[in-house]
């Protein structure tokens, strides 16, 4: 089996993009603390501002993020292979990347980019692994009909089963999240109620999908 190498790494100016990305989230309009406060206190997204902002958070709050990246890794890393196993049989198939690169950032709110390979995780330790596998069934949704659907029928019924589908966090990986949930957005509890119910019964993530489908084109 081959795995796709997730990089773990920090970048200040990467921070910029983080807040530049969630700041015009579809599925949370409402800022986040956190890009709030910088907003009032140094006003108009600039990069060079992120940084010094970043900078100044981390050094005020004495954290030390080598060490919080090296303990994010040891943590992935003991479900890693769990992890792909369960997700490849889920859809069949692997995912073609390489490497995606997964960027901490002092905000929790975390965004991605499928064409850029990278996502974000925020510093909350206990959570990293359940942010890790959320974004990573995103990548396996994205590749195996995600970027069809999203072609054929549009960002808004993409972004719903997209979001959706990470109910099956809650009914494949329990044991390796050791009991975390993924709550997923209050905007999306119908469809995952009703994706949980549909998986459950077919144990294809296919038909799953395709029954989303049939029930969003009904709702537009």
């Amino acid at each position: 089996m081959s795995m796709t190498k997730i990089v773990f790494e920090y970048n200040p100016a990467k921070e910029f993009d983080n807040f530049r990305n969630t700041s015009k989230s579809v599925n949370h309009r409402k800022p986040t603390e956190r890009y709030l406060f910088y907003l009032k206190n140094y006003g108009k997204l600039d990069r060079p501002k992120v940084i010094r902002f970043v900078n100044d958070y981390i050094s005020n709050n004495k954290i030390d993020i080598k060490a919080v990246l090296k303990k994010i890794e040891k943590r992935w890393d003991k479900v890693e292979k769990y992890f792909f196993q369960r997700a490849d049989k889920i859809f069949r198939n692997n995912l073609p990347e390489d490497k995606i690169f997964a960027y901490l950032t002092i905000d929790n709110r975390c965004s991605y980019s499928f064409g850029k390979k990278y996502f974000f995780i925020h510093l909350n330790i206990n959570q990293t692994n359940r942010t890790i596998m959320h974004e990573l069934l995103h990548w396996y949704f994205w590749h195996n009909g995600g970027k069809k659907i999203e072609k054929v029928y549009g960002k808004k019924i993409f972004n719903d089963i997209k979001e959706s589908l990470t109910v099956l966090l809650n009914i494949e990986f329990q044991d390796i999240l050791k009991g975390v949930k993924d709550l997923g957005y209050p905007q999306h509890q119908k469809l995952r109620k009703l994706i949980e119910k549909k998986y459950k019964q077919s144990g294809n993530i296919y038909e799953t999908t395709d029954y989303c489908l049939k029930i969003l084109q009904k709702r537009s």
